[in-house]
C-alpha cells in the first residue's frame, strides 16, 4: 500500500494544487458576510446584485413554482424578506458551484455527477422541511456539494482517477472504499478539507465529510449528517430502483428517523420532481427520470406482501407439522387413539383432581379370541378389528 500511496499527490498536494478552481469572489463575499450573524442584509443584497448573472439566476429560481411564492420578487432584498437568508445564501453558493464544475469536469461524467447531487439535496430539503430537525437550505447546499471532494481529486489526478472511478462500475457506493485503498483518504473527506479551504461553516463542512459514514456521536451537527446519508441513500435507491435497495432504504429510514413505508415512497416520487425542476432551473443535465416510478413501486410493494404471503404460509405449516409432531409423540399409529405415555398423563390428571370430582373409575376392555382373527384372516384384518374397536 505504501508504494501505491506515493504515486499518487497526497491529500495537502490535490488541496494546493495551482489549478484547482476556486469559487468565484461574489460566493467567497457571500460566505464571509452570512458568517456574521449580524450581517445587514441589504449589503448581502448588494453583493450579489453586483452580480447581474448570479442575481438573475437567483431570481428566476425564487419565482419558480418550487418555491410557491404567492406574488413575483423583483430584487434580491424581497427574496432575502421572503425567503431568508439561508434560501439567498445557498442559491448564490449553489449557482457558484455549477460555474465551478464547469471549470473542472472535463473528461468527469458531469450527467452522472449532478444527477446524484440534486437527488440528495432534493431529498434532503424535504427531509429538512418534513422533520423540521434541521435547516432546509442548509441541508439541501451540504448536500449539493458532498462530491466537490470528486471534483478536486479529478482536477489533481485526471485520468487516473477516472479510472479508479470506473473500476468501481458505476457504484458509487464503492467509490470511497477504493479511494481509501489507493490514496489514503476519500473524495468526502477531501470535500470537506476543501469546504474549510473556502472558509464554508462547519454546519456545512460536517455533513459533507460523513455523507458516506456514519459513526453516532453528540456533535450538533448528528440530525445533519443522518440526513444527508438518508437522502443519499435515497438518490441510490433512485438509479437502481430493485426490491434489495429499497427493503434497505425502508430499514434506514426506520433506524435514523422512525419513517413509516409511505413517508418514504412519497419522499421518493417528490425529490424525483423536485431534482428535475431544479435541474432545469439550475441549467444542470441529470438525464432522464426513472420510468414509471410509480408502477416500480407498486411492484415493490406487490413483491414484498407476496413474500409476507409466502412467510405466513411457512410459519403455518411449521405450527402444524409441530402439532402432528406433538400429537404423534401421544397417539398410536394405528388406531390413533391415546398410547401409554397419554394413558398415564390422563390418568395422573384425574387423580389430581379427585378431590374436585369426588370419584374416579377405570374401565379395562379386551377382545375375547382376538388371536384368531390374526391366524384366520390375517393381522391386516385384525388391524381393522383394532381400528373399528
Amino acid at each position: 500500500m505504501g508504494s501505491t500511496l506515493m504515486s499518487h499527490p497526497s491529500l495537502d498536494e490535490v488541496l494546493t494544487c495551482p489549478t484547482l478552481p476556486s469559487l468565484p469572489a461574489v460566493a467567497m463575499q457571500v460566505i464571509d458576510l452570512t458568517g456574521d450573524p449580524d450581517v445587514h442584509l441589504p449589503q448581502l443584497a448588494q453583493v450579489i446584485q453586483n452580480d447581474q448573472a448570479l442575481s438573475s439566476k437567483i431570481l428566476k429560481t425564487v419565482n419558480s413554482s418550487y418555491y410557491g411564492l404567492s406574488k413575483p420578487c423583483p430584487t434580491i432584498s424581497r427574496a432575502l424578506a421572503y425567503l431568508g437568508l439561508s434560501t439567498v445564501k445557498s442559491l448564490a453558493l449553489g449557482f457558484s458551484l455549477i460555474d465551478v464544475t464547469k471549470k473542472s469536469s472535463a473528461g468527469l461524467d458531469i450527467t452522472d455527477y449532478w444527477r446524484r447531487c440534486l437527488y440528495t439535496a432534493a431529498t434532503a430539503r424535504q427531509i429538512g422541511m418534513t422533520l423540521k430537525i434541521c435547516d432546509p437550505e442548509e441541508i439541501f447546499l451540504s448536500a449539493l456539494m458532498q462530491d466537490i471532494g470528486m471534483l478536486a481529486l479529478h482536477h489533481s489526478m485526471g485520468s487516473s482517477y477516472g479510472e479508479l472511478i470506473q473500476s468501481t462500475d458505476g457504484m458509487h457506493g464503492k467509490l470511497a472504499k477504493a479511494e481509501m485503498n489507493t490514496f489514503g483518504f476519500d473524495h468526502a473527506f477531501t470535500g470537506a478539507e476543501l469546504g474549510l479551504k473556502w472558509r464554508f461553516p462547519e454546519s456545512l463542512v460536517t455533513p459533507i465529510r460523513f455523507h458516506h459514514t456514519y459513526k453516532p456521536s453528540s456533535s450538533e451537527h448528528e440530525s445533519m449528517i443522518k440526513v444527508i446519508l438518508l437522502a443519499n441513500e435515497v438518490a441510490g435507491t433512485i438509479d437502481t430502483m430493485n426490491q434489495p435497495g429499497l427493503d434497505k432504504l425502508y430499514r434506514s429510514a426506520g433506524k435514523f428517523f422512525q419513517l413509516p413505508h409511505a413517508e418514504v415512497k412519497s419522499l421518493i416520487t417528490q425529490s424525483i420532481d423536485d431534482a428535475v425542476d431544479l435541474a432545469k432551473l439550475m441549467g444542470v443535465t441529470i438525464g432522464a427520470p426513472p420510468p414509471a416510478i410509480n408502477d416500480i413501486l407498486a411492484q415493490a410493494e406487490d413483491a414484498k406482501i407476496m413474500h409476507q404471503i409466502q412467510m405466513e404460509q411457512q410459519a403455518l405449516n411449521l405450527r402444524q407439522q409441530n402439532t402432528e409432531l406433538t400429537q404423534q409423540t401421544v397417539t398410536d399409529a394405528l388406531t390413533q387413539v391415546g398410547n401409554r405415555k397419554h394413558f398415564d398423563a390422563t390418568l395422573q390428571q384425574h387423580f389430581d383432581n379427585v378431590s374436585h370430582i369426588g370419584s374416579v373409575g377405570v374401565i379395562l376392555s379386551d377382545v375375547d379370541k382376538f388371536k384368531s382373527f390374526n391366524d384366520t384372516l390375517g393381522h391386516q384384518a385384525g388391524d381393522e378389528v383394532l381400528i373399528e374397536l
